[in-house]
């Protein structure tokens, strides 16, 4: 009976652990693997972006033609620029205007490139990155470079003798380094020190 025992349990075994595999190699089969599903997410996904996109661009595109045809929309943009076009055009009669403004543009540039680049630098060992200061400098970086190119496009066009005087241009770009550099070490003393107000404040007491 014990043998016979024995015969009975090694086959019921043998037929669970057949069906058990059996069922497994169907799951297999019949569902697509992991990575099949994670890429059908992934374009799921990137399609919904595209489309939401498109709508966006339409959208936009529909506020923007109702803008331009709006009169009031266009006395209102001109009421804007007018006072800024009177204001170059006076100040573009002195060549001192486009020296002043290429000088702080290039105070502006070298600051911000320094602060994003050093003072970051020296604050990621520290662990005290700031997010928030780090986006305020790239948009300072930008505004600088976008504003140094477009007094350098606006001084050749209206300013001969600055952009043929290579004494006018290197002064400003000297003068403007030099006050980028200070700049970039009072903006450092002051990050610095907040920084280490936040290790204070996280210290407990």
């Amino acid at each position: 009976m014990n043998k016979y025992h024995h015969g009975l349990t090694f086959i019921a075994a043998l037929l669970i652990a057949s069906l058990t595999a059996g069922m497994a190699c169907a799951r297999q089969t019949d569902s697509p693997p992991i990575s099949q599903h994670g890429s059908e997410v992934v374009e799921k996904v990137k399609d919904s972006i595209n489309e939401t996109a498109d709508v966006v661009k339409e959208k936009a595109g529909e506020i923007g033609e109702t803008i331009n045809q709006n009169p009031a929309a266009h006395d209102l943009s001109q009421s804007i620029l007018n006072p800024i076009y009177q204001a170059a055009e006076w100040a573009g009669q002195y060549p001192a205007f486009y020296w002043s403004a290429f000088a702080l543009m290039t105070a502006g540039v070298v600051s911000f490139l320094l602060q994003l680049v050093l003072s970051k630098f020296f604050l990621l060992f520290k662990m005290h990155i700031n997010i928030k200061e780090i986006i305020m400098d790239v948009v300072g970086l930008l505004i600088s470079v976008a504003g140094l190119v477009f007094t350098t496009q606006a001084a050749a066009e209206n300013s001969e003798s600055f952009v043929q005087s290579p004494a006018a241009v290197m002064s400003a770009l000297a003068v403007g380094g030099f006050m980028g550099l200070v700049f970039y070490v009072w903006g450092q003393r002051q990050e610095f020190q907040a920084a280490r107000g936040r290790v204070d404040v996280a210290k407990p007491a």
